[in-house]
């Protein structure tokens, strides 16, 4: 059994001093191997690794150390050890982890490059492929003729450095291309390559259809009436014989088009079909009302030729927006799903139902106001280019515990007595808060109420009217459920419904407002006859209804 090295050996074991290491295909010199663990010198002295290192040595398993020659050096004897005594160790440096085969092998090295053979891959590059990794690519130096002319050309390589890509600052001359090379001191040899003129190998109609545009109104252009018929659209592509796209080539505009119905033509991978060019009758008909089209395209220099048959579809419509859906108020553990369809806009102005995915499920375990996304699921002949999502908020209240006395927080004695016709009590028994907290509307108009304490509890509240009254403040920002407000005819200076997320109605008008906020979901504003000199509606729907004095600067 081998004894067990103390710290105080390893210590002494390890040359003190740093030392900086290239690529390995096996364990770099100054490794201390303790059983089935390996360690840099530098990693096994850092104070911050003692432990680690304490920890291995006490696992047990032999020790060795490879010393500067490379040699590997058993701690017991003091003597040279062969590398097949080493075990398959995990390796730990500062610069990570490396697993270790027995006999001091790297495994994530591969074959050593000892060869490579050349290919065109396109019109002015070659590639030479190795048959191994190769571990110093900038020891590899290539020579590249053309029959007896040197090319000067410019070298990258892939990840695992098993390929190499060499670039020609120009397409290549037709002809045989001989590519050598010396990889360090090892001779890779040279292989031949036959470089042809670039041409048209093959072009792709791209699809079964021609999307068709809409008809235009004769009369945007002039006074005429009736439709200008709307031209057809397919896309192509051409490739070269190397399989590299050249749609956009020169070599591309020498394609001849020919189709059975309209005029063609083609461009930058576009083909546009018109059934109106050349026809000199504005009376041609629709595309559409053809059961298909065949299109042919010829390369003369390369007798490349593809011929296809499409049938005509009218353009899918796009969507626009997504109907907006109202804020939901549940309280903690109530039930609720979002909904599964949701109505959208399309671009000829009609709507339509799609069916809808959220990214994530709502719950009401936590209180809290929760947004979702939805994506809508396409069905045939609409597109959603812009990627126009659906949008819902659920807001998650706390339950109000039933048997809390309120009364005394009606400190307007009018207010009060409303709240007790409303609920069907009268004084003194108390207000509780359940008596208050699903209350959806309550009108407090034209009451003479000076106060609105107390409302903080209509957690449920939808719909509030506290119009001419001699309210000076006004808090609504525990009423998140609000969907219309009316509190015109009062005294009020301030008024914020920023967090009244719900908020469609708002009606404010004569007071004394010198501020107002409001949040981006509503849709209909009367401030009129206040004092406001500025308001920012920037976060509104342009399409919002809105009044307010004429010296009011409206910021959209």
């Amino acid at each position: 059994m081998n004894k067990k090295i103390t710290s105080s050996v390893l210590v002494a074991l390890m040359i003190a001093g740093s030392t900086s290491f290239s690529a390995f295909a096996a364990m770099p010199t100054g490794t201390i191997v303790i059983g089935t663990k390996a360690f840099d010198l530098t990693y096994a002295n850092n104070s911050a690794n003692a432990s680690e290192i304490s920890a291995a040595m006490l696992d047990g398993g032999s020790v060795y150390f490879k010393d500067y020659n490379g040699d590997w050096i058993d701690n017991i004897k003091g003597s040279k050890v062969a590398a097949s005594l080493i075990p398959a160790v995990t390796y730990k440096s500062s610069s990570g982890t490396t697993n270790f085969a027995a006999s001091d092998i790297d495994t994530n090295t591969n074959t050593v490059a000892t060869s490579a053979k050349v290919s065109a891959i396109s019109a002015n590059q070659l590639k030479e492929t190795f048959n191994g990794k190769v571990a110093d690519t900038s020891k590899v130096v290539f020579t590249v003729k053309r029959e007896a002319t040197s090319m000067t050309m410019v070298t990258t390589w892939n990840d695992a450095k098993t390929e190499a890509t060499l670039t020609y600052k120009d397409n290549l001359p037709e002809g045989t291309y001989t590519v050598g090379g010396m990889n360090n001191t090892i001779d890779i040899g040279s292989s031949t390559v036959a470089v042809t003129k670039q041409k048209v190998s093959k072009i792709e109609i791209l699809g079964d259809k021609v999307i068709v545009d809409p008809p235009i109104p004769v009369g945007a252009t002039n006074s005429s009436s009736g439709f200008w018929p709307g031209d057809g659209h397919v896309s192509y592509k051409v490739l070269d014989q190397y399989g590299v796209d050249i749609t956009e080539n020169s070599l591309a505009s020498n394609i001849k088009w020919k189709s059975t119905i309209g005029a063609i033509s083609a461009s930058k991978g576009t083909i546009t079909i018109s059934i109106l060019a050349g026809a000199g009758l504005r009376d041609v008909g629709y595309l559409t009302q053809y059961a298909s089209i065949t299109i042919t395209a010829t390369d003369s220099d390369s007798n490349t030729r593809q011929s296809n048959t499409l049938k005509f579809v009218d353009k899918a419509l796009s969507v626009m927006s997504v109907n907006k859906i109202k804020n939901t108020t549940k309280n903690i553990g109530d039930s609720y799903t979002l909904p599964a369809t949701v109505t959208a806009s399309l671009a000829d102005n009609t709507t339509k139902d799609f069916v809808v995915t959220w990214d994530k499920v709502a719950s009401t375990k936590v209180a809290g106001q929760f947004t979702f996304t939805g994506t809508l699921t396409m069905v045939d002949g609409i597109v959603n280019t812009d990627n126009v999502t659906a949008s819902a908020t659920l807001i998650v209240a706390t339950p109000i515990i039933d048997k809390t006395d309120i009364t005394s927080k009606f400190t307007d004695d009018n207010f009060k007595s409303i709240v007790y016709s409303k609920i069907g009590k009268t004084a003194p028994s108390p207000i509780l808060e359940s008596d208050v907290k699903d209350i959806k509307s309550l009108d407090l108009s034209g009451a003479e109420v000076s106060g609105s304490s107390g409302l903080e509890y209509f957690t449920s509240l939808t719909e509030l009217n506290c119009s001419n009254n001699e309210l000076v403040t006004l808090d609504v920002s525990k009423n998140t459920a609000l969907i219309a407000l009316s509190c015109w005819g009062n005294k009020l200076t301030t008024l914020d419904v920023s967090k009244n997320v719900s908020l469609d109605i708002l009606q404010c008008s004569m007071n004394q407002l010198t501020k107002l906020n409001v949040d981006p979901a509503l849709t209909s504003l009367n401030c009129t006859d206040n004092k406001l000199t500025t308001i920012d509606l920037s976060k509104n729907l342009k399409s919002m209804s809105f009044k307010c004095d004429e010296n009011v600067k409206v910021l959209h």
